[in-house]
C-alpha cells in the first residue's frame, strides 16, 4: 500500500526521483496512465494486471464502457525506474497533468499518483474543506 505525499523536483529530462518506500513496492517496471485527475497515475504490475482485469469485463455493449477502456489502455504507457530511482515522466504526460518542475508524489492506497505541486495543493485543500461531505456520501 502507498501513502503519504512527498515533493520532488522534475529534471530538465522530465524525470523524477521515488522515494525509497515506494520505489520497493513499484518495483523496477510500473505502468504510467493519464488519471482521471489532472495527474499521473503509476501503477506496479500486480495492481495494472487487476485494473486491466476489471476494465476488460466492462459490456462493451454499452458505449460508455467502450469509450472508458479506450481511454483506460491508449492513455497508458510501460516505463521503467532506473538504478538511481528515477522515473521518466514522458512528454505527453507532464503536459495532460500540467507538470512543472515542482511536483508532489501521492501515495493512493494501490498505486502512486504524480501531481504538480500547485494544483495538488489546491485538490488537497479542496479534500480537507469537504471530507465530512464526501465521507458522509460514500458512508464512511
Amino acid at each position: 500500500m502507498f501513502l503519504g505525499e512527498h515533493r520532488h523536483g522534475l529534471d530538465e529530462k522530465g524525470r523524477v526521483i521515488f522515494p525509497a518506500r515506494m520505489r520497493d513496492g513499484l518495483g523496477g517496471q510500473v505502468v504510467l496512465q493519464k488519471g482521471i485527475d489532472p495527474c499521473v497515475y503509476v501503477f506496479p504490475p500486480e495492481e495494472w494486471d487487476r485494473q486491466v482485469q476489471n476494465v476488460s469485463a466492462l459490456p462493451t455493449t454499452k458505449p460508455e464502457a467502450r469509450r472508458y477502456a479506450r481511454f483506460f489502455f491508449s492513455q497508458a504507457q510501460s516505463e521503467r525506474i532506473d538504478k538511481q530511482g528515477r522515473l521518466t515522466v514522458p512528454q505527453s504526460f507532464r503536459e495532460y497533468a500540467r507538470l512543472q518542475r515542482e511536483v508532489v508524489i501521492v501515495g493512493a492506497g494501490q498505486r502512486v499518483e504524480i501531481w504538480d505541486a500547485g494544483r495538488w495543493e489546491s485538490h488537497r485543500a479542496e479534500a480537507e474543506s469537504n471530507v465530512e461531505e464526501f465521507s458522509s456520501e460514500l458512508g464512511i
